[in-house]
């Protein structure tokens, strides 16, 4: 259970970095105050949906300025959207050969990070 939490806990930090630094084109942004405002597009693998779903659930509530969309698929599929133009802020794959595929294509505005592994 600890796992899951510090999971969750980096996770929603993920989502509050990109909040406060995106710059894939969506309308998210940090106001004076520091409190994330805008819209966050996140592009994750299917595996991930009920964490995510719950994720940015937390995420909006904490900070209600805020708007995101989730888009849940294979991660191969994820990467052919991304390729082909559709907006994404946060991509999160099931595993590196697909977030490979992605940054060997130049599709990315910064460099992966691991945040989970499977036991």
């Amino acid at each position: 259970m600890r796992s899951r939490a510090r999971s969750v806990f980096l996770l929603l930090g993920a989502i509050g970095l990109v909040a406060a630094t995106t710059a894939c084109g969506s309308d998210s942004r940090t106001d004076a105050t520091g409190t994330p405002s805008g819209d966050i597009t996140v592009f994750a693998a299917a595996s991930l949906t009920a964490a995510f779903t719950d994720l940015a659930d937390a995420f909006m509530a904490a900070n209600p300025d805020t708007t995101v969309t989730l888009n849940f698929a294979a991660s191969s599929e994820l990467v052919t959207q991304i390729g082909e133009g559709a907006p994404a802020d946060l991509f999160a794959s099931a595993d590196l050969s697909n977030m490979a595929k992605l940054t060997d294509a130049g599709n990315n505005a910064t460099e992966p990070v691991v945040f989970a592994h499977n036991s």
